[in-house]
């Protein structure tokens, strides 16, 4: 063991930065730990005692600059996350004493409640390092960053013998990771760098030490690795996604002390995205960590081999499925980007289970269909939405959305335009898509004590119905063009009651079985406009002479359904107010169908219009 070579006067060095400038040592003592460290015990000539943590090494902590500088720029700025450094001596970095404090290393398995204390001080490290940035920005009058992107990913190519692969590779994730926010991050998070204080056994403070020199990068560089690192596949299956949830939410409420918008910083979509875009090089570096670990070398291929889709990925759909997580995941398979079948063993029974999949580029409000609306919706226990569409099981922003596959469902036959049956069966379906938006806009008004209407929250997400715009390219006589701005104007207006719509029923979105069922599909188009709108996309699939029937079904229909959530709907929209919307959305309708190809319907525009402008 080193003996300590430590003073009186490097004690009253400790202690005055530690208490105040007057205080001098009276005695102490060092007590030797592992690795050359020492405890040291200082006794002050006012008779108290403190300890602190004598570490060997030459270089104070990389770290300490920086919180330095957040010290003097950010207000309030806390950095009990990590032990206070006193001060440097020859050949001993003084820390603060956290075994005193009863913080200690974990040296089995992170629990969940691990996890969440480390991912607590991270959200508080990365939150720091975003307002040391925002607020030199201001000053600066120009963007700022604490570091240039440096992040490196060129140590895989032990792993990924192939030159050619690692080219690529390193090429998709630097420009991957480009496109999100870096932060300052920790950059080493295994579990002997994360110390925890336990409340009858339950771990309640953890402080973290050993960071990376100014390593930057997005933040779920960090997340990723405390998970990784720290867990087995199991724990994973069962938590991955619910720690990434909490995390953002850490980190919500530490940007929000400095005024920060995490909307504005890390949207949850890009933390999800940003996590999807890490896991090769996380996996890789469990690899380089242990060589001869060969699941992980098969995770790495699995993810070269299926970029769009992770064994995480998996875990969240296949919970979502059967609503469970007793179970092994044996192996994925994307098959032409629209088919992904999963083998799970359960119950020593090997299944597959199989789901289609759609690309999300250029998806958002269908994302915000299923992501967003569904559960709001099934909270307020509106459970007629889960049968009007596709379940879905997963949706990354930009990436891809799972569903349920529907078996013996097939689009629309144009073959059906006279079968009155099948009519029937979509528009009573339509009845219930359309009974759950109203039904939630009036339970919302019921609890607010105001009227409530889903634009008021999320008007972003519904595509703009603009007759004018459209109407402007269709091929017909200057008379009947004259009329269109009155059209739109009517159109635009609110008279008639609005409701989330689906916006684009057509053959292909209106998936039935038999006579039996139907669900619609792809709701990019969503729409807040009248019932009519979505009405008469059906009655145009269908022969003219059948819409009048076609009105009384869906109309008893929807008031059947609303009355089962004790609303009436002649209070909400009566059925003359309902007719009347029919014939005011009906130039729209026919406009789309004339610029989708049905020329036909321009003399029935002309009437229409022409209808509308008498009334009016």
């Amino acid at each position: 063991m080193t003996e300590l070579k430590f003073s009186l006067k490097d004690c009253d060095e400790v202690v005055r930065r530690r208490l105040s400038p007057d205080a001098t040592t009276a005695d102490f003592e060092a007590i030797p730990r592992h690795r050359d460290n020492f405890i040291l015990k200082i006794t002050t000539t006012r008779g108290d005692t403190w300890c602190f943590y004598a570490k060997s090494g030459t270089q104070p902590p990389k770290i300490d600059p920086i919180l330095d500088d957040f010290r003097a720029k950010i207000p309030n700025f806390d950095a009990s996350f990590t032990p206070k450094h006193y001060c440097s001596k020859p050949g001993l970095q003084i820390f603060e004493d956290l075994t005193c404090q009863r913080f200690q290393c974990e040296l089995d398995r992170f629990t969940a409640s691990h996890f969440r204390q480390v991912l607590s001080v991270l959200a508080e490290f990365h939150a720091a390092g975003v307002a040391y940035e925002e607020i030199t920005a201001r000053k600066l009058g120009q963007e700022y960053e604490l570091e240039s992107f440096n992040f490196d990913v060129r140590e895989i190519e032990d792993v990924l013998a192939n030159k050619e692969v690692v080219s690529h590779v390193v090429k998709n994730l630097e420009e991957g990771l480009g496109k999100f926010r870096p932060v300052l991050c920790h950059g080493d998070l295994i579990w002997s760098n994360a110390l925890f204080h336990y409340d009858n056994g339950v771990p309640d403070n953890c402080k973290l030490i050993n960071f990376k020199a100014r390593l930057y990068a997005p933040p779920a560089y960090d997340v990723l690795q405390l998970i990784f690192f720290n867990s087995g596949e199991k724990f994973r299956m069962e938590h991955f996604e619910s720690l990434l949830i909490y995390y953002h939410t850490r980190l919500k409420e530490a940007l929000e002390k400095y005024h920060l918008d995490i909307c504005k910083i890390l949207p949850l979509e890009d933390l999800q995205q940003s996590t999807h875009a890490l896991l090769l090089l996380i996996k890789l570096e469990l690899v380089l960590r242990n060589k001869e670990q060969k699941k992980g070398r098969d995770e790495v291929k699995e993810i070269l081999s299926c970029p769009q889709i992770s064994r995480e990925d998996c875990f969240t759909i296949v919970r979502n499925k059967i609503h469970s997580n007793d179970y092994d995941l044996l192996s994925f398979k994307l098959i032409d980007n629209v088919k992904l079948k999963i083998q799970i063993r359960r119950d020593l029974t090997e299944e597959t289970l199989h789901f289609r999949t759609k690309s999300a580029e250029n998806c958002a409000r269908e994302i915000f269909f299923y992501s967003t609306l569904i559960p709001i919706l099934q909270e307020l226990e509106i459970e007629i939405i889960n049968n009007c569409a596709p379940a879905s099981y997963f949706q990354r922003r930009n990436s891809f959305i799972v569903f349920e596959h529907l078996f013996n469902y097939h689009p629309l036959p144009k073959s059906s335009l006279s079968d009155l049956k099948l009519l029937s069966i979509i528009v009573k379906k339509l009845a219930k898509l359309h009974a759950s938006s109203l039904v939630f806009e009036e339970k919302m008004s019921r609890d607010l004590k105001r009227t409530y209407r889903a634009s008021d929250d999320y008007s972003e997400h519904f595509e703009e119905t603009n007759f004018e715009t459209a109407s402007g390219s269709i091929p017909c006589d200057e008379n009947l063009k004259k009329c269109f701005p009155k059209i739109a104007e009517i159109c635009a207006s609110n008279q008639f009651r609005k409701i989330i719509s689906h916006g684009n029923l057509n053959y292909d979105n209106v998936f039935v079985h038999d006579k039996i069922d139907c669900r619609f599909v792809n709701y990019e188009s969503l729409k807040y406009v009248p019932p009519a709108y979505d009405f008469l996309s059906v009655v145009y699939l269908a022969e003219k002479k059948l819409e009048g029937e076609l009105r009384r079904i869906y109309y008893d229909e929807l008031k059947q359904i609303v009355a089962s959530f004790n609303f009436d709907l002649s209070k909400i929209i009566t059925w003359d107010e309902f007719v009347d919307s029919v014939e005011s959305v009906r130039p729209v309708i026919l406009a789309k169908k004339i610029l989708e190809g049905s020329r036909d319907l321009l003399l029935e525009l002309e009437e229409s219009c022409h209808f509308l402008l008498s009334r009016n």
